[in-house]
């Protein structure tokens, strides 16, 4: 059985938020975790009623686009190390420019997250206090 853990502080959660940590066998089962939560925070914007909890939600979005951020650099490393054995091991049918185009294309994804969050916190900070005022009237 699959263990999935969020380790906080106290009652409150930690100032990078909730951290779930899981088993590097596990990967493939927090992204689509991570799929279903997408999905389930995608239906509750679409629902009625929900406007007062946006700049709420939007806090937890940034920092799950930090964690994403971080897991793409951590993807990187992991594949870099992989590519870079198995050009050593098959030669012609890797070659370093297919690790170097790889690990490319991970620092790309993490630029992109790393772009998503900031864009989420304007968003936040835009949000805010627009709809607490709203929510008052």
């Amino acid at each position: 059985m699959t263990n999935f853990a969020i380790a906080t502080t106290g009652d409150a959660p930690s100032e990078v938020g909730p951290r779930v940590t899981a088993a590097p066998a596990d990967l493939d089962r927090a992204a689509l975790l991570l799929l279903a939560s997408a999905g389930a925070m995608r239906l509750a914007a679409e629902a009625p009623g929900n406007a007062s909890a946006i700049a709420a939600a939007l806090g937890p979005m940034e920092a799950a686009l930090a964690e994403l951020e971080r897991a793409a650099d951590a993807m990187e490393t992991v594949a870099r190390e992989r590519l870079e054995k198995a050009t050593a091991l098959l030669g012609g049918r890797w070659t370093y420019v297919d690790a170097a185009r790889t690990a490319r294309e991970f620092d790309e994804l993490a630029r992109a997250l790393s772009n998503a969050r900031r864009a989420c916190q304007t968003a936040r900070d835009c949000a805010g206090p627009i709809v607490a005022e709203l929510a008052a009237i």
